[in-house]
């Protein structure tokens, strides 16, 4: 019980460092024209809008990646009822997809992607 519960936990540090490392390289290569302000919801919505499919590309991708391999270490630290903790940890992250979607507007094709 305690190894699967640490399983998990293993397995959203790695989506954590997954996702923030695509995300960062994103950044890298399409830089974005317009600084972002994330304290105004239009203003972010305008920011999103500019940026190159690429770097929402790339958004997916880390969503995407993040989630395999949070699934994979959950799997393969987990003792028993493996694939109950990797549909787990996959849930997490759509939840987690969700509320990013939710709460930043992103093109239709980015949520159902997510």
């Amino acid at each position: 019980m305690v190894r699967n519960l640490l399983a998990v936990v293993a397995a959203l540090v790695a989506v954590v460092i997954v996702v923030a490392g695509i995300e960062l390289a994103g950044h890298r290569l399409f830089p974005a024209a317009t600084p972002m302000v994330a304290a105004d919801p239009d203003a972010m919505r305008d920011f999103v809008q500019s940026l190159p499919v690429g770097a929402l590309l790339m958004v997916v991708l880390a969503w995407t990646l993040g989630a395999f391999v949070g699934s994979a270490v959950a799997i393969r630290l987990a003792v028993s009822q493996h694939a109950l903790l990797a549909w787990f940890v996959g849930g997490l992250v759509l939840a987690m997809v969700g509320t990013t979607v939710w709460q930043i507007p992103h093109p239709g094709w980015m949520v159902a992607a997510g």
